[in-house]
């Protein structure tokens, strides 16, 4: 209970500060990697994803079964703006639906996201054929705002509990919505065109999805502190972000990638069945899809961990914009089925980077931008297919020549940032962050009033460990640094350099109270040089200095010395004197 709660209060008793919250920070806070715990959040995640994402990923079928049979007074390009509403709200919600996440409100979104998603999957399946606003309304708007809400919950939770294996299991949770890809489309498929009829056919899917949603609510649960428990500095990244001319151009590259990513997802099927395969057979095409996705969310969020998301999402996405050129001559169901679990691999292997690689400021700005390109990717491709002629090829080289262009701007991101990284992991550098904060700051004023919000918001209260002390030390390092430098350096990289100066002998602790910070340069063994040298790692050995290869080959300065005189030269001078 907080002290301000009652307005007739001015101070807080004792016993209310004895309950009060101490301020922590998420990335101070030990991570499981497992437990009971972990792994039900794991699987409640993939049980909303299942549930939601993974009917989102079903559209296909829809679209089929829409353009042909249900709304077929619409054009495919009005049908697939049904499906790209629920991705746009998917998306866009992340922006709001994060902060409240991150101030704590976490069974209010998975509650209400819950009750919306479900009321209206029930309302879809009582719309009236060729009442395309009813069928909008339902599907489009109302299971979107519901996926929107559940969405960034589902795919937080996990990382709450993971750190090392953080990349892997996200791939799992996010495999759920991949075998919602794959069980869905066959459901819907036997139902809604078979005896049940469309309107028992999604009250089926319904009421599947209701007793696994009920289920995921149960099992997951939040760990790490909200935005209020966290320090201040925390939430006044904004500014960075905004400079930050790397990020926006990923973001860049995500938005052209995402415009023609989901062109298969939503035309496969229709392609088939116009192109004269079998419709019982064409309906997989779908789920061949879905199902290839379950490897390619697994596997590449395992080498994620090793390589880094991005040098595993670059190459990946490389070959999903090349495989939809050969959409062009997929004449026979042996063909189609190789396209569909192909392009199912690689296209997922650029979720992953663009769902959670950053901090949820990051991730809800980039969430809200990307879902312009899922609102209007799917209508506009159906409008270059221009039916009924379909002309597939404008589709096709729309949808490739996107996805390639975004490569190119990711590559050309993830350069800077490598090259900006590389400056960053200076020893220069960190050594000077370490007490920036308190010897280069113009404005004493901003300090000053900065460290007393971290004291009024109650970092130091209930008298924490000095564990949490040198982590607000160096937060507060760390933020004052970025503030004046214009870097924008993260507490995990600064955590990692401190590590590395501590296995390499160096006391990181002494630079915080003197300003030089060669003092803390401790000697090396035999056998940790030795290491480092082989580790590649001779920019952690102190005093390491650089001897070129060549010599200098500029003249020589001209010496301001002035010139020696010879001894008699001297003598002479003495008997010369009077």
């Amino acid at each position: 209970m907080s002290s301000t709660e009652h307005s007739g209060s001015s101070t807080a008793t004792e016993q209310e500060k004895q309950h009060l919250p101490a301020r922590t920070d998420s990335s101070a806070v030990t991570f499981p990697e497992g437990g009971t715990a972990g792994w039900l959040t794991v699987l409640g995640s993939a049980l909303i994803l299942f549930s939601t994402f993974g009917v989102s990923l079903s559209f296909g079928v829809l679209e089929d079964h829409y353009t042909r049979i249900f709304l077929n007074h619409n054009s495919a390009s009005e049908v697939s703006w049904i499906g790209s509403m629920q991705l746009f709200l998917d998306f866009g919600l992340g922006l709001p639906a994060g902060k409240l996440f991150d101030d704590g409100h976490f069974r209010l979104l998975m509650i209400t996201g819950t009750v919306i998603f479900l009321f209206s999957f029930f309302m879809l399946s009582i719309c009236q054929a060729n009442h395309y606003y009813q069928v909008f309304l339902s599907q489009g708007v109302g299971m979107g705002i519901g996926m929107g809400l559940l969405f960034v919950p589902a795919v937080s939770l996990p990382s709450h509990y993971f750190k090392a294996k953080r990349s892997l299991v996200m791939g799992m949770a996010f495999a759920g919505s991949a075998l919602g890809g794959v069980v869905f489309p066959i459901i819907l498929n036997h139902l809604i065109n078979g005896p049940v009829g469309f309107h028992w056919g999604i009250r089926t899917v319904a009421f599947i999805t209701t007793i696994l949603l009920i289920i995921g609510n149960l099992l997951t649960k939040p760990r790490l502190p909200t935005r209020k428990q966290r320090a201040p500095e925390d939430n006044a990244v904004l500014k960075l972000i905004l400079k930050d001319f790397p990020y926006w151009l990923s973001v860049l590259g995500a938005f052209l990638v995402l415009w023609g990513l989901f062109f298969p997802y939503f035309y496969l099927q229709l392609y088939a069945v116009l192109h004269g395969i079998d419709k019982n057979v064409a309906f997989y095409t779908i789920t061949v899809l879905n199902a290839a996705t379950v490897v390619g969310r697994l596997v590449p969020n395992l080498l994620a961990d090793m390589y880094g998301p991005l040098n595993v999402a670059i190459p990946m996405t490389t070959v999903s914009g090349c495989l939809v050129f050969a959409m062009l001559n997929l004449n026979n169901v042996t063909s189609l089925f190789v396209f569909s679990a192909f392009y199912g691999c690689q296209s997922v292997g650029f979720i992953r980077p663009v769902s959670i690689q950053s901090s949820s400021s990051r991730i809800g700005i980039a969430m809200f931008i990307l879902s312009i390109p899922l609102l209007t990717g799917a209508p506009l491709q159906g409008a270059l297919l221009h039916p009924p002629e379909y002309t597939w090829w404008r589709g096709v080289l729309f949808s490739g020549v996107v996805q390639l262009t975004g490569v190119v701007l990711m590559i050309l991101s993830r350069a800077m940032v490598a090259h900006r990284k590389g400056t960053w992991r200076s020893p220069h550098l960190f050594n000077s962050m370490l007490h920036i904060p308190f010897r280069r700051t113009k404005n004493t004023s901003e300090l000053k009033n900065g460290l007393q919000s971290i004291l009024a918001g109650g970092a130091l209260d209930n008298d924490p460990s000095e564990d949490i002390k040198e982590e607000i030390l160096r937060r507060t390092r760390v933020f004052y640094f970025n503030r004046v430098t214009g870097h924008a350096i993260t507490m995990e990289e600064a955590r990692e350099f401190e590590h590395t100066q501590k296995e390499a002998g160096v006391d990181v602790s002494s630079h915080s109270s003197t300003s030089n910070s060669d003092s803390a340069t401790a000697v090396l063994s035999f056998a940790k040089l030795q290491a480092l040298i082989e580790a590649g790692k001779e920019d952690q050995i102190p005093n390491n200095k650089l001897i070129p290869d060549i010599l200098n080959e500029d003249v020589p300065s001209a010496s301001a010395a002035p010139v020696r005189k010879k001894p008699w030269e001297i003598s002479t001078e003495d008997a010369q004197a009077p």
